[in-house]
């Protein structure tokens, strides 16, 4: 078996930490409302491993920029789709996968929100450019944690910052 090419560690041998907050930016779901957001991720990595220059593997969950859960009632399946979280099966499965490979594997939230049902063209086509340029300012405050952590926070997810892939 070779580290990052196969399963080198048991399932039962990963570390999940939930919740880690990796920034806060201001949230479109309460607009005109500004709203600080907590943004999130669970990270996964091997529990016994020694190993200190780990790659890591940013993970982002599929979706189309719309609340998964409806924001007036928790109920699911809001936009749609049958995803959209980073508590999805699907993404459990990836992150837990690299981190038996040997990755520290987070599985990323990203702020959502854009208005699918607005008045024109141009303003829907303005609201998911939107939103996904707020994805991508979401991911890099991911990797600028990383690297902060790194060199601040005396790399406690034993990582190595010139290897970090979204």
């Amino acid at each position: 078996q070779t580290r990052y090419l196969h399963p080198v560690f048991a399932a039962n041998e990963i570390q999940v930490t939930s919740n880690v907050v990796y920034g806060f930016n201001a949230t479109v779901l309460a607009f005109p409302t500004i709203i600080k957001q907590p943004l999130i991720m669970d990270i996964y990595r091997p529990a016994s491993d020694t190993e200190t220059n780990r790659p890591v593997v940013l993970y982002l969950h599929t979706g189309n920029f719309l609340p998964f859960q409806n924001p007036s009632t928790g109920e699911p399946g809001f936009n749609g789709s049958c995803g959209g979280t980073i508590r999805d099966s699907s993404v459990i499965e990836a992150c837990t996968q690299l981190a038996r490979m040997g990755y520290v594997a987070a599985a990323v939230d990203y702020r959502l929100g854009w208005n699918p049902l607005a008045a024109s063209d141009v303003d829907r086509r303005y609201g998911i450019i939107n939103a996904a340029y707020r994805g991508i300012q979401d991911t890099r405050t991911a990797i600028r944690y990383f690297k902060k952590n790194v060199k601040e926070g005396g790399n406690g997810w034993g990582i190595d910052t010139t290897k970090i892939v979204v």
